[in-house]
């Protein structure tokens, strides 16, 4: 198996510091994903050696970055690519191309789709897929976005070159778009609460739609859609339908599109910004 040089040395000088004391030294070594990501990008490595001399133990902690530089354990390698290439194939019987670029994003723009940010917050990432939801039901008029940040998935940030697998890793569920009639007041009411469920999968992350006071009050062209008496069109997903109090018998949908927000958050960023 290949090492890591960092976690050798450390091995090597705990070990050492122990041999010159005790005649017999056991190592414990852990490996574990750290909490603060969630695709193992970085990993908690604990080190404990103990002493049949005295019964004690010494522990230490060091984070490790996974990153390309790190040698490949062959075994693991094969079985790692055997399901990554068969994850691809899955992904082309659906109809993408994964290795297809759809844009390539200006040095100044960062996608961020990190769930710390996502789920609290609306980011240029969130707002992004709003955004191409507007698109993909301009004809239904729709005026306002809403989206869910669990729905993004890929706990990172896209810069530069965006292959059609970073929107698949962004949104890999199969939700397709819709299109709502919604009172004005039941919408404000939606956001409110969707917004202040900081941390929360179910957090709502919006486009058009403006609020000054902390969620309190929601404007659309400096109209509060909570007082104004009118139904706004709104783009959304089923999911965000059914499991928010948009699923009120008097909510009215316009269209379900036969289209994912996958594959409408492609075919936006394809538009929006130039290919390389």
């Amino acid at each position: 198996m290949n090492e890591d040089p960092t976690l050798s040395l450390l091995i090597r000088k705990k070990v050492f510091s122990r041999l010159i004391s005790y005649t017999e030294v056991n190592i414990l070594l852990k490996v574990k994903n750290h909490d603060a990501d969630r695709h193992c990008l970085t990993l908690n490595v604990q080190v404990s050696i103990m002493s049949s001399y005295n019964n004690g133990a010494n522990d230490s902690d060091t984070s490790v970055q996974v990153t390309s530089a790190m040698p490949e354990e062959e075994n693991t390698a094969t079985i790692a690519n055997y399901w990554y290439n068969l994850g691809f194939q899955g992904f082309k019987e659906l109809g993408y191309e994964p290795d297809a670029i759809v844009s390539c994003l200006r040095i100044d723009v960062e996608l961020d789709g990190r769930s710390i940010s996502v789920r609290s917050s609306t980011t240029l990432s969130t707002a992004e897929i709003c955004e191409s939801m507007l698109k993909l039901t301009a004809y239904n008029q729709t005026t306002i976005a809403i989206i869910n940040g669990g729905t993004v998935r890929i706990d990172d940030i896209l810069r530069e070159t965006i292959t059609q697998y970073d929107i698949i890793r962004t949104l890999p569920f199969g939700n397709r778009v819709i299109a709502l009639s919604v009172p004005g007041h039941l919408l404000a009411q939606v956001l409110t609460k969707g917004t202040s469920l900081k941390g929360n999968g179910i957090f709502i992350a919006y486009t058009r739609v403006e609020t000054f006071d902390g969620g309190n009050t929601w404007l659309l062209n400096g109209t509060d859609i909570s007082k104004s008496g009118l139904y706004y069109d709104v783009a959304t997903t089923a999911y965000i339908r059914d499991f928010t109090q948009l699923n009120k018998s008097y909510v009215i949908t316009l269209h379900n599109a036969n289209v994912t927000q996958t594959k409408s958050l492609m075919q936006y960023l394809t538009i929006k910004y130039s290919p390389c």
